[in-house]
């Protein structure tokens, strides 16, 4: 599943990515009408801001699952101390 999240993640900072060079370029472009500027960069923040959600959307559902095992040996480790106490 790691290789799903790596891909996602790749793939939707790539598109952030080229994004931000759009707007940038939209930017500094002097010869496009005022209104489609506006327009145009107006959906591009758009996207971009979907980018991001996407990506807190990927770490929040991709969480690396710690083994059952190293859980069940840190609570028995943990339990182990209190009794030494």
């Amino acid at each position: 599943m790691s290789n799903i999240k790596v891909d996602l993640i790749r793939t939707v900072k790539d598109e952030k990515y080229y994004g931000e060079l759009e707007l940038l370029r939209l930017a500094q472009d002097g010869n496009m009408n005022y209104r489609s500027k506006i327009s145009s960069m107006n959906n591009i923040l758009r996207n971009i801001s979907i980018y991001n959600a996407q990506l807190g959307l990927i770490d929040q559902y991709f969480r690396d699952v710690p083994d059952e095992s190293e859980e069940i040996k840190k609570a028995y480790n943990s339990s182990e101390e209190k009794k030494q106490k």
